[in-house]
């Protein structure tokens, strides 16, 4: 099932970038969240 296909180009560069963002979304979040642990066993270990 490809449904990006059947779909318009305007349809299709938007649904990439949505696709772009979430992915730039979940990457930003799991890096924050990294360094929020990190800073949260670094101040348990001192």
């Amino acid at each position: 099932m490809n449904i990006r296909h059947y779909w318009p180009g305007t349809k299709r560069e938007l649904y990439v970038l949505y696709e772009l963002c979430t992915d730039a979304f979940l990457m930003i979040v799991g890096a924050g969240a990294f360094v929020a642990v990190g800073r949260l066993l670094a101040n348990l270990l001192q």
